[in-house]
């Protein structure tokens, strides 16, 4: 790869900003009411219309541009007179100095440009910005579905078909206008005219129509068809921006692009390359000694992410963000920004001539994290797609350990190192003191050993110091306190949300999701014969019935090659397709040399077209439609803790006993104490606060007059129940002078659990009480059903959850947290064979809350389809993915489907351990996605089998025989499986008795309620087969000795880790 222009990059990114934001709004037309795709959703009183906006209603979104009554006003223009009678010349007097005589307005218009423009602006926007950008975006995006398939009632789609929102008339022409006057009032507060705007100006204008949009466009359609309603305008706008942003970028690096771009049938092959910025951020969370610790780092990473992101997107305007997780942040660049010398790679490093941005992102890191970690930067191969981003994904805990290191002379990594280490020996000299090893916390400078008996560097304390600060500010936010969410075993729940997404960012298991209805009976063969024929045209054969209209005049031969071209080049299907077809196809080109095809090949494209026109396609959009939804799901959790904890706002548990200005003396400020095993801390103001759980307090804190009365009596209304409190030094136990006084004590509210990270689009890592976590996995539970009804089984959630003494360091529960997301090479290790019937169950539970939207529309048909081990005739036989592992796949639908139908299942799946010891974190260890370790060999479980688990707390709750029967049998199967041989059927019977005899189970019922906790039922066609106890003689050996594992596993959960039983 030659050298890149940066210089003409940086001469020329204002210009790309101005297009960008062009482009945002190149959809206007669209927010009409009487849009074709709306105009059936709403009255319309067109009188009355006309008389508030001054024009007539409109069709096609290209009217917007034009008005039938004068030729030389748009009502696009006329909406901008009404705001203010300057406000057109912005859009159409600012010139965008990429192409001669190329206006702002030119690409605001899109493809509906005026005929009157100049042919090399139309040429410009039309090639460049349409055909090269949108069309790959939208077209792609939204695939063929049918005109029948209109929505019964405008409304949003997640990405995976459940409900979201419905689309209000609002939003459409009233918030258009307000739009206008938001962005008037914006520009009009700069003083200065358009023509003299600074590059500043302009970043600031973007911003802002960025934000202003994105709360406007999410929620409006691009289409009124079902199940293209997950795709919104903003979906639209934002992509195909970005796009364009980094396709002007390249042009800028590389001028011979221009040509390429400009062209007619070039511009459909303009590719795109993922770049990569990524570092450990659950490594940092791993430093942490203290929650505070946690919060600062996971700042620190944000605020990183944010100068990235300035640096990529307004500094250089190289492109934009497409994707941010744990492993850090990613953008959509130009396809010529990488070095791409080894061809057969899909990873390749920046190009050399743009050191200066990597330089840049370095300095980022060296300000924020002072040398402690540095990101590595790599870029993927190009593409017509985003799904080459799973490649940087997959590889990212590889590529941790090739991060690049900052070179240049003012912010090298060696000169960082000298200075810290001049820094430490000055400190040595000042206070004649030595230092006693590394920083416990960031463990690469200096620290000596404080009274808090933590070894922490300067740099550490200040940032425990600001994060305080910070937690004061924001008193009634999360906590920073472990002790406010310790129970009354002194212990929390580390918890990890985890999704799996990478046959889904990889495009597999989109293919699973169609826009069209499907005909089971479809017959690829007939298409096969229809390649034969040259010139035939798309009306002619049986894809007329699944594509749209307007490409029914194309040759079934061109049609075939842009489809399965243009949607394949630069991933996995490209060399795919290449492997099975070789010199006969051309991606370069474009073309496919018909006349060498034989059977076999005519054959394998076929089922290649027909998936690729039935199934909802993987654009840029959809991927960053589903990530975003996996996201969303975090974020609605996060907001809605307090609900998943069964929390109510008055709840006294979660409230703060605070003494203002308790302490003057100075000496006494910025230290924890304690007071018969509670925690307080005192702020550098002399504010106490108590960071304990209120509900432990008050047996401790409590006046004597007061130990009859109710604990939530005594702490909602006031504090005359709180007696004095004379705190004791926290590390020594020695009493001070301090004492916290009852009457001067007050309530402050704050959020019950502490994020380790923030909500990404796979995982979400947070701590809670660990007697709540039941509650939570149960709502959790509920949620996911309600967002993935019709994906359950295909979207895997993993929970995963590490109990600990709150007093532990933190960073030992949080590195035991990283092993339990289990993370997965391949969906191999997770997949089960099941039955369709198993998915059934689960529809039938989830379905009940189903909405009206959802039931109209019935998205079953397009998203409950699952990979098949056998072969019947319900099953759409055409499933091929770039690992030429063809399959057949079936829609599951309780109310048609055949319940034996034998699928391919991804659970749900849970998982626990109790850290009693340090090194029990090394039995956390998966190999094909359960525990290495024997005894443990059953977990995770999944969500199917967690039911046992909550059945076994209802069996044993309260009933005292019960448990002592219980610790007894618990024994007894201990020793059983350590003398487990093979004398299975001897074991069976010995366990039958013994359960029967330690529990008293006398009659029928009773041995099947207890059989109930013990054996998993299991569902046939018409109903659910009532486990016996009895069966245990008759089960296989090794689903006896699954389920005394599971019993064992159920006693560690709700005895060993809760203490609930």
């Amino acid at each position: 790869m030659g050298s890149l222009d940066l210089e003409k990059l940086k001469k020329n990114k204002t210009e790309i900003i101005k297009a960008e934001i062009g482009a945002l709004l190149f959809n206007l037309g669209k927010t009409h009411i009487n849009f074709k795709h709306w105009s059936d959703y709403f009255n319309i009183n067109a009188k009355a219309f006309e008389a508030e906006y001054g024009y007539p209603i409109f069709t096609g979104y290209r009217d917007y541009y034009t008005d039938n009554k004068d030729p030389n006003l748009s009502r696009f223009k006329e909406d901008l007179k009404r705001i203010n009678e300057d406000f057109p010349d912005f859009f159409y007097n600012t010139k965008v100095g990429l192409e001669k005589d190329l206006l702002l307005s030119d690409i605001v218009y899109g493809d509906g440009i005026e005929k009157k423009r100049p042919l090399n602006v139309i040429n410009f926007v039309k090639n460049i910005l349409f055909h090269g950008c949108e069309n790959v975006n939208s077209g792609i995006d939204k695939g063929e579905p049918l005109e029948k398939q209109k929505l019964k009632n405008l409304w949003i789609s997640n990405a995976f078909g459940s409900f979201k929102e419905e689309v209000k008339e609002e939003m459409l022409d009233k918030q258009r206008i307000c739009f206008f006057k938001n962005l008037w009032k914006m520009i009009s507060s700069i003083p200065r005219k358009p023509e003299d705007f600074s590059d500043d100006d302009w970043i600031e204008i973007r911003n802002f129509v960025f934000e202003e949009v994105k709360n406007w466009y999410s929620h409006l359609l691009s289409d009124s068809r079902f199940p293209i309603n997950d795709v919104t305008l903003w979906d639209q706008a934002y992509m195909t921006a970005s796009l364009f942003k980094a396709s002007l970028a390249a042009i800028q690096l590389d001028s011979s692009k221009y040509k390429d771009y400009i062209d007619n049938t070039k511009c459909r092959k303009i590719r795109w390359s993922i770049l990569g910025v990524q570092y450990d951020k659950l490594a940092l969370a791993e430093k942490a000694l203290k929650a505070h610790f946690i919060k600062w780092y996971r700042d620190a990473a944000d605020k990183a992410d944010k100068m990235v992101k300035d640096i990529i997107e307004t500094e250089y305007a190289l492109g934009n963000e497409i994707y941010r997780d744990e492993t850090g942040i990613y953008f959509i660049i130009p396809e010529n920004a990488g070095d791409f010398r080894n061809k057969s790679d899909y990873i390749f490093p920046l190009n050399k001539s743009l050191k200066e941005i990597a330089d840049k992102i370095m300095k980022v890191f060296s300000e924020i994290f002072g040398g402690e970690i540095y990101p590595s930067i790599f870029t993927t191969k190009p593409s017509r797609g985003m799904m080459n981003i799973t490649y940087l994904l997959e590889k990212s805990r590889e590529n941790f350990l090739k991060a690049s290191y900052p070179t240049d002379s003012d912010n090298n990594f060696e000169k960082i190192c000298k200075g810290i280490a001049l820094k430490l020996k000055e400190t040595e000299d000042k206070t004649n003191s030595n230092f006693n090893g590394l920083c416990q916390a960031c463990n690469f400078r200096l620290a000596r050993k404080s009274d808090e008996d933590l070894m922490i560097c300067d740099g550490c304390k200040e940032r425990k110091d600001n994060r305080i600060e910070e937690w004061i500010k924001n008193i009634n936010g999360e906590t920073i306190w472990t002790g406010d969410l310790k129970d009354s075993n002194d212990r929390i729940a580390i918890v990890t949300l985890k999704f799996e997404l990478q046959d889904w960012l990889n495009g597999d298991l989109i293919n699973t999701t169609f826009t069209n209805q499907i005909d089971w009976h479809l017959k690829k063969n007939l298409l096969v014969k229809d390649f034969s024929v040259a010139g035939k045209l798309v009306k002619e054969t049986i894809l007329k019935e699944y594509v749209n209209k307007g490409v029914h005049n194309q040759k079934l031969h061109d049609f075939t090659a842009n489809i399965i071209l243009e949607r394949s080049i630069g991933d996995r299907w490209e060399e795919f397709i290449k492997s099975k077809l070789g010199v006969k196809v051309d991606f370069d080109k474009g073309k496919i040399d018909w006349d060498k095809l034989n059977g076999e090949d005519s054959d394998f494209l076929a089922t290649i077209l027909l998936q690729f026109v039935l199934r909802k396609n993987p654009s840029p959009a959809r991927l960053r439609r589903i990530w975003e939804t996996t996201q969303d799901f975090f974020i609605e959790c996060s907001k809605d803790m307090k609900s998943l904890l069964d929390i109510s706002d008055e709840d006294y548990r979660y409230k703060r006993l605070v003494w203002y200005r308790a302490v003057d003396e100075r000496g006494y400020m910025e230290k924890e104490y304690s007071y018969k095993g509670l925690d307080f801390w005192i702020d550098k103001k002399g504010n106490a606060y108590l960071i304990s759980s209120i509900a432990e307090a008050i047996p401790i804190i409590v006046k004597k007059s007061f130990k009859d009365k109710a604990k939530d009596t005594l702490a909602i209304k006031n504090t005359d129940w709180l007696d004095d409190i004379l705190l004791q030094d926290y590390y020594t136990g020695e009493y001070t002078d301090i004492n916290l006084s009852g009457d001067m004590a007050t309530y402050e509210s704050y959020l019950p659990y502490i994020s380790i990270i923030n909500p990404t689009p796979i995982s979400w890592q947070f701590i809670i009480s660990a007697q709540s976590l039941p509650c939570l996995i149960s709502n959790i539970q509920n949620k996911y059903y309600n967002h993935f009804k019709y994906v359950a089984g295909k979207l895997p959630l993993h929970i995963g959850t590490i109990f600990q003494y709150y007093k532990q360091p933190l960073y030992i529960g949080i590195k035991a947290g990283r092993k339990i997301r289990r993370d997965i090479t391949s969906w191999n290790e997770i997949q089960m064979n099941g039955k369709a019937l198993d998915i059934e169950e689960i529809q039938k539970e989830a379905l009940k809350n189903i909405t009206i939207y959802e039931k109209n529309e019935n998205p079953t048909n397009y998203y409950s389809f699952y990979l098949t081990i056998n072969n019947k005739e319900n099953e759409y036989q055409l499933y091929i993915n770039p690992e030429d592992k063809k399959t057949d796949i079936c829609e599951v639908d309780f109310k048609n489907s055949k319940p034996i139908t034998k699928i391919v299942i991804y659970p749900n799946t849970i998982d626990f351990e109790f850290l009693d010891t340090n090194c029990r974190r090394n039995d956390i260890c998966y190999s094909k996605g359960k525990r290495k370790i024997e005894g443990k060999s059953n977990r995770p479980y999944t969500w199917k089998e967690w039911k046992l688990f909550n059945e076994f707390a209802e069996y044993f709750r309260n009933d005292q025989n019960k448990i002592a029967g219980l610790h007894q049998i618990i024994n007894i199967i201990y020793s059983k499986l350590n003398d487990w041989r093979n004398d299975e059927d001897s074991i069976k019977k010995f366990m039958l008795s013994a359960f029967i005899n330690i529990f008293d189970l006398k009659t029928d019922n009773e041995k099947d309620k207890f059989a109930h906790i013990l054996i998993q039922p299991t569902y046939t066609d018409s109903a659910t087969t009532v486990p016996k106890l009895e069966n245990i003689l008759i089960m296989p050996p090794n689903e006896f000795r699954r389920c005394l594992l599971r019993f064992l596993d159920m006693y560690e959960f709700w005895h060993t880790a809760l203490r609930k039983i």
